[in-house]
Order: C-alpha cells, then sequence, then structure tokens
C-alpha cells in the first residue's frame, strides 16, 4: 500500500482532534453527554399522607338541637287490656295504674330526632327503682332513654328528672284518677276534662290518641322549660278521629 504524505497524515491528525473536540468517537458515531436516568412510574411512589387519628367520640352523644317536648300519657288500662305480657306484671299487676308516663320526646316543628347514639345505653337500676312510681315498667325505662332521651343532650339522671317535671307540670282530671268502671267518652271530652284541672293548658297544646275503640294516649306539648304550648302539626296530626273512646277501668278497681 502507498504510504500516506505528509500532508495527509497532518489532517488526520487534524481531524482526530476535531472529532474528540466536538464528541465524536474514532468510529463517526454521536456521543452526546450521559443524562442521569429519568424517573419512571415504576419508582418509588410519593409517601401517602398519613391518616388523621381517630377522634376518640366519633358518634357524640348530640347537643339537644330540638324545639319542644311532648308529653306522652298512656291509659295504662287500655294497654293491660289488649298488649300487656308477663313481663308487664307491674304495671298490669295489684295496683290499679291508670294514667302512666310514656315518654318525654324532644319535637322539631317538622319532625322529630329518635335513636341517637348515646356512650351510656343501659340505665342503671337505682334510677330505674327512682321512676316505677310513674313509669311502671323497666323495658319502658330504658327504652325511652335510648329512644327519646338520647335525644335530649341531657344526662340519664337530667333527662329523667326533666320527666318527672313534667308529669308535675300536669294535672290528671280526676275523672281518671280512680275510675271503678269503664267509661265511653269522646276525645273532645277527654281534652275537656284536662283543660278544666289545668287552667293554662289550651286545647291546641293538646292531641288525644285512641287504639281501635279504646282511649290510647293524651299527648301535652311543652316548651324547654315546660310551659305549656301550641303542639306543631307532627303532633297535632296524631289526633284521634273517632266520636267516642272507650275508657277501661283499672284492674285491681274493677
Amino acid at each position: 500500500m502507498k504510504k500516506a504524505g505528509p500532508l495527509a497524515a497532518a489532517l488526520a491528525a487534524l481531524f482526530v482532534a476535531i472529532a474528540t473536540w466536538l464528541g465524536f468517537d474514532l468510529d463517526g458515531l454521536t456521543t452526546p453527554p450521559s443524562a442521569p436516568p429519568a424517573t419512571t412510574a415504576s419508582t418509588a411512589p410519593p409517601a401517602a399522607t398519613p391518616a388523621k387519628p381517630a377522634k376518640p367520640n366519633a358518634r357524640p352523644v348530640p347537643a339537644g338541637d330540638f324545639d319542644y317536648y311532648v308529653l306522652s300519657l298512656s291509659w295504662s288500662p287500655s294497654y293491660c287490656e289488649t298488649e300487656a305480657t308477663e313481663r308487664d306484671r307491674l304495671q298490669c299487676g295489684a295496683r290499679p295504674f291508670g294514667f302512666i308516663v310514656h315518654g318525654l320526646w324532644p319535637q322539631n316543628e317538622r319532625g322529630y330526632p329518635e335513636d341517637c347514639p348515646t356512650d351510656n345505653p343501659r340505665v342503671p337500676d337505682a334510677l330505674i327503682d327512682e321512676m316505677l312510681d310513674i313509669m311502671p315498667s323497666r323495658g319502658l325505662i330504658g327504652h325511652e332513654w335510648r329512644s327519646h332521651g338520647a335525644c335530649t343532650g341531657l344526662s340519664q339522671e337530667d333527662y329523667f328528672a326533666a320527666v318527672r317535671t313534667a308529669w308535675e307540670r300536669v294535672t290528671i282530671p280526676p275523672r281518671f284518677q280512680q275510675p271503678e268502671a269503664k267509661t265511653v267518652l269522646s276525645p273532645r271530652d277527654v281534652i275537656g276534662e284536662f283543660l278544666r284541672a289545668n287552667p293554662e293548658l289550651r286545647p291546641d297544646a293538646m292531641a288525644v290518641t285512641c287504639d281501635g275503640n279504646r282511649l290510647d294516649e293524651v299527648r301535652i306539648c311543652m316548651s324547654r322549660d315546660f310551659a305549656f304550648q301550641p303542639c306543631g302539626p307532627q303532633a297535632a296530626r296524631s289526633q284521634c278521629r273517632r266520636d267516642r273512646v272507650d275508657i277501661p277501668a283499672p284492674e285491681g278497681s274493677r
């Protein structure tokens, strides 16, 4: 092979120097400066935001957001005649109960709160014993606390104190205190008896309910400080529509 001349050798050396300076390898391949590898979706994901710890009282007793009370007075002889079971011996036994407290219900002008969560669902026996003279059923007392009392925002002690205060606010008409025989009255007559016994009471603060042809309950609406007040539409709709209702006498007085 014919050797290259001095000029060709010089040009070759110049070419290698320029190629090296421009970043070409001796094979003429481009070699750009290496970059750090790109982060892909398979690389470690960002750390998740830690969850906030749960509040210790996740289901607190409500603050008592309601408009007024309904004091429900049940005519015990009607219940004992139609629905009583072996568990109702205290209410439907030897002692002749007339009107008893069914419950004290928080009420709104439209609708009502019910079955509110509570941290204390069980009523202590000692507190139950204090209420048996006006609510002669252990099961009823516990049920009323869980279904209605817990929605007042009151403690158990304060709720049942409110029940007694509401009960004492109402005078039971003499006609219903110790009846010796069954009577028949219109719902209007029942309201009239309560109005005569309670001069501050007004017809629009009451509702009489019936169970079939029997007197069931007298419901009286009170403000949160136990003043008589008109019932809202919800309570008024429960009014008995019968012309007359039977009022059985208590068992022990027949």
